[in-house]
């Protein structure tokens, strides 16, 4: 069971946003569920110096991958210059 550590009230603004007192993290994922009900994970990104090149290139080459997949099914694909991401396998 989780424990509640801070609990208020917050009022929408005109622009449909709420002050988040003081939050831990810069950006959160926002669930929203049929009974209007709503909730806040934590979302933590990573820097490109934390990305290694070889596992960069490897994400490269499995969106590539998607792309050409999506373009079998209908969807156009753009020429991609792999010299610009190098050669690394």
């Amino acid at each position: 069971m989780n424990t509640i550590v801070k609990k208020y009230d917050a009022k929408v603004d005109s622009k449909k946003r709420i002050t988040l007192r003081d939050s831990k993290y810069d950006y959160y994922s926002v669930t929203t569920y049929e009974d209007g009900s709503m909730s806040l994970e934590p979302k933590v990104l990573m820097s490109e110096k934390d990305i290694s090149l070889k596992k960069g290139y490897n994400a490269f080459l499995q969106l590539r991958e998607n792309a050409k997949n999506n373009g079998t099914a209908g969807m156009t694909l753009k020429e991609i210059n792999e010299e610009i991401y190098g050669n690394e396998r």
